[in-house]
This record gives C-alpha cells, structure tokens and sequence, in this order.
C-alpha cells in the first residue's frame, strides 16, 4: 500500500502573544486549517503535539490516518521576534528493532523488510564485528 498515506501522529498549534492560538485542526469542527491562518505578527510559540485519541478517532471517520500515542513528547519551539520562522512539515513511522549482537554483544538496529507475501522480517548487521543474521 505504498499509494496510502502515511497516519498523523503529530498536530500543530501556533501560540499567540494575547493566550489565543491556532491550530491544524479545528477542533470543534475536526476539519484541518491551512498552515497559512498562522497570523505571524502575534506568534511566540509553535508546537507539535502527540494526537489525543478523541481527536484520532475523528480524524479517522473523515478519512484522515491518524494514530493517537500520548508517550510520543510535544515538541514546543519558541520564536524570535526578529527572525521569520518557516514551518516544514512531513510525517512518517519507522519501524525498528534493537538487539543484541549474537557475536559480539555489541547493540544492533534491524531494518523492515517485506517479503513478496507481504510478511514482515528483520534483518540485522553489526557494524561492530560485521556479524548479519535474520528474524
């Protein structure tokens, strides 16, 4: 399914210097506003926030992937009056696995492949002792 997109997990809110903020979604709504309603000249603060699960659920009945995970951190960037922020977004999930080395015991990450039945495997080498096995 490579033509699907990938799920949200993140949200944006733009904070505003008089307490009121903008965010990605409206959430009354739960329709998406565009990056663009950003009023630059009252902004202090943009955030990344992890989806709450009402708002996943939401988001899902109208079509739009997303996944609520509440130990996924907000990430809150301040910003400089004299300085132009840009916001560039994009969004992805890695799948990833750590294990031991059997050889050398050293920490190792995977990589995802898939098989032509679609199932799902690791594949794992060392870059300490350049030892590679399979799960």
């Amino acid at each position: 399914m490579a033509s699907q997109p990938h799920p949200l997990v993140y949200f944006w809110i733009a904070h505003y210097n008089d307490g009121t903020y903008a965010s990605q979604f409206d959430l009354n709504t739960f329709k998406e506003n565009s990056i663009k309603i950003i009023d630059n000249s009252k902004l202090i603060k943009v955030g990344w926030y992890p989806i709450p699960y009402d708002l996943a659920v939401e988001l899902n009945k109208r079509g739009i992937p997303a996944i609520s995970n509440p130990l996924l951190p907000k990430i809150e960037v301040e910003i400089n009056k004299n300085k132009r922020f840009i916001l560039f977004m994009r969004n992805f999930i890695s799948i990833e696995e750590f294990r031991i080395c059997e050889n050398c015991g050293k920490e190792v990450i995977g990589a995802v492949y898939i098989d032509a039945d679609g199932t799902p495997y690791y594949s794992f080498e060392c870059e300490n002792c350049g030892h590679i096995w399979n799960s």
